[in-house]
């Protein structure tokens, strides 16, 4: 037996551990020491710090999780991001001390985007070899990341001169008449099959109640599930499962300013009525107000109710939401079809702090999904705008929401 034992140790355990030594060294060494030193106001405080070693950095996090923890109750935020970067070990505990740093550091934007990458890395505070610290993960996440506070980004106003605001496309004409005197109106569409539905904070804050308008006059009630007031995005689950939905854009960093996009929605239902209405333009810019990572600008037009709309590319894939438009005057010039669509990034951040039972799962290769006949060749890349408009009405639909 003793021998067996010797054989084991020698062939596989000290292999392994030399293995796991080495590949930590690789992976925590001088890089991230480096990317500390040159890069933490920058890009620690911007939320672009990604950990790239789930597995071989476990003995090398394990080493020094005990300090990190010090750190942590201590709240020497800034040591405590260093140490874990320069560790560079993914799981959720680590995501957990960025965010936590970020926030102790007034960094909340970042600290928002590390909570949710915690979020993504449950697994390994789940499993049989517990690294949680004592926490009690997914909640402790969840907890922190509903108590950041909700911050915009506003261009700064210069001396002498009249700042341009951006405003919800659901307030530019508060002069209008409303269907009712409490109800509010946007647009909403499917993102999968069973009921999951994007729209807009702004549009559906405060409500009391939520109900959803689709094709074909069917109207349901929503609740609402998660919400992100910096993106202004919100995720509602409809009563009614969806038989069309559209899928969204995995890369948009390969949205290229120049492209093609349209959206349906419903504007101005009290004066248009509520058949869906269809504009399509050009992505104007890759950043929002005051170069506003978060935002594409776009020349599509959109009025009230056009709000919480899917920015949609010619292949059929979600690229964004429509959420704003500029409005007043800057230096006595009136912007003209200025507006602003949250990119499908923040929304997929947002998916992945759903519950449970309401995960959403994305796909890679579906376009646009329409019923059990969606196409998802090569042939949707070359969608006529007629195609495209009759595919993406079926998956929105006419958000009302009660305020009393």
């Amino acid at each position: 037996m003793r021998i067996v034992l010797s054989i084991l140790r020698y062939v596989f355990i000290y292999p392994a551990l030399i293995f796991l030594l080495v590949s930590c060294a690789l992976h925590s060494g001088t890089p991230p020491v480096q990317r500390v030193a040159d890069g933490l106001s920058k890009e620690f405080n911007t939320g672009t710090v990604r950990l790239e070693c789930p597995t071989a950095c476990t003995l090398g996090w394990r080493l020094k999780s005990r300090h990190a923890k010090s750190l942590y109750e201590n709240k020497l935020w800034t040591d405590l991001a260093a140490l874990v970067m320069e560790v560079n070990y993914s799981s959720d505990l680590t995501y957990f001390y960025l965010g936590r740093a970020a926030e102790g550091m007034k960094q909340y934007e970042a600290a928002q985007t590390y909570y949710r990458l915690a979020l993504t890395d449950l697994q390994r505070c789940d499993g049989w070899m517990n690294d949680c610290d004592g926490f009690d993960f997914p909640k402790d996440i969840r907890v922190r990341l509903s108590g950041l506070p909700a911050k915009k980004n506003q261009p700064h106003e210069e001396a002498g001169e009249k700042k341009s605001r951006v405003e919800p496309a659901e307030t530019l004409f508060p002069s209008l008449p409303k269907l009712h005197a409490h109800t509010r109106h946007g647009t909403g569409f499917f993102i999968n099959a069973q009921g999951l539905m994007v729209t807009n904070w702004h549009v559906v804050e405060n409500a009391k109640a939520i109900s959803v308008t689709t094709k074909g006059q069917t109207r349901n009630s929503a609740v609402l599930l998660v919400s992100d007031a910096r993106c202004d995005l919100a995720v509602l689950k409809v009563a009614a499962s969806a038989p069309n939905w559209l899928s969204l854009h995995r890369t948009v960093k390969r949205v290229r300013r120049g492209s093609e996009v349209m959206t349906v929605g419903f504007p101005q239902v009290s004066v248009q009525g509520q058949e869906s209405k269809v504009t399509n333009g050009l992505i104007s810019s890759l950043s929002g107000v005051a170069d506003d990572a978060k935002f594409f600008q776009i020349s599509v037009p959109i009025q009230p109710g056009n709000s919480g709309g899917p920015l949609v590319s010619r292949e059929g894939l979600v690229v964004g939401v429509v959420t704003a438009k500029l409005s007043s005057k800057a230096n006595g010039v009136s912007p003209e079809n200025v507006n602003y669509a949250v990119k499908s990034d923040c929304l997929l951040d947002l998916l992945r702090t759903l519950p449970g039972k309401h995960r959403y799962e994305s796909t890679k290769s579906k376009k646009v999904k329409v019923g059990k006949k969606a196409k998802t060749s090569r042939q949707d890349k070359d969608l006529s705008m007629v195609d495209l408009t009759e595919r993406v009405e079926k998956t929105v639909g006419l958000v009302t929401v009660t305020l009393d």
